[in-house]
């Protein structure tokens, strides 16, 4: 996978994961803007329902738990009793396919 593609899917995960905080605290009477943000996430977490059991696990431990802001990749690897390298092919793998479910693509890349 592209560099910037790599850094597009992780982006919208740590995205998603904020947006998905700020929503469970408002109400479904949410202006426009926070009704296509709100798509956004739900549409995050429909591609990572895609994922096999252990990508989801992966991707729901660094980025979508309670201190995911805080959690670190060796956290999450020691807790799923993997090692660093199967980890990160893992995490390779679940990002390819992430980056497919939500047609990001380079051309959509921000360098910003």
């Amino acid at each position: 996978m592209e560099n910037a593609r790599f850094k597009q899917v992780k982006k919208t995960l740590m995205d998603a994961a904020i947006l998905k905080i700020a929503f469970d605290e408002r109400s479904p009477d949410d202006d426009q803007r926070i009704q296509e943000f709100r798509s956004i996430a739900e549409s995050v977490e429909l591609a990572v329902c895609q994922l096999t059991s252990q990508e989801q696990t992966l991707i729901n431990s660094r980025y979508f738990n309670n201190e995911a802001m805080d959690t670190t990749d060796p956290e999450v690897y020691r807790a799923m009793g993997i090692s660093a390298a199967s980890y990160y092919k893992i995490r390779l793998k679940a990002f390819e396919k992430l980056a497919e479910h939500l047609h990001l693509g380079v051309d959509q890349i921000d360098d910003t």
